[in-house]
């Protein structure tokens, strides 16, 4: 599934809940975006976003978060891009598109 920003990390966790995924990781290389959706605080400044994250985390499935270097994160990079272009709609892949495919290849440390 590919997310843009915190919005669509929150929809994108709505459309896997409904297709009855049992288990997600996602990635992000924003370590403050991490700490607030992993810590225990629900404190008066939390965002309501993170809330709802929280929540949907807390169901009956295996929700995991990992930090990812910005460097080493050009399929993700790419694919909020495209995201952008296609008016933030979020949607599901079987495969990479295309445009990616040489990025998935560089990031497993094949040449493209």
């Amino acid at each position: 599934m590919a997310l843009g920003n915190g919005e669509w990390r929150w929809s994108g966790l709505l459309r896997a809940w409904s297709h009855q995924l049992k288990y997600i990781v996602i990635e992000s290389d924003s370590l403050e975006a991490l700490r607030m959706v992993q810590s225990d605080t629900r404190g008066h400044g939390t965002l309501g976003l993170v809330l709802h994250i929280k929540e949907l985390c807390g169901r009956n499935w295996m929700v995991n978060f990992s930090h990812v270097n910005r460097k080493g994160n050009y399929v993700a990079d790419r694919m909020a891009r495209l995201a952008v272009l296609d008016d933030f709609d979020a949607r599901t892949f079987d495969a990479p598109p295309p445009s990616v495919n040489s990025l998935v290849l560089l990031e497993m440390g094949d040449s493209p």
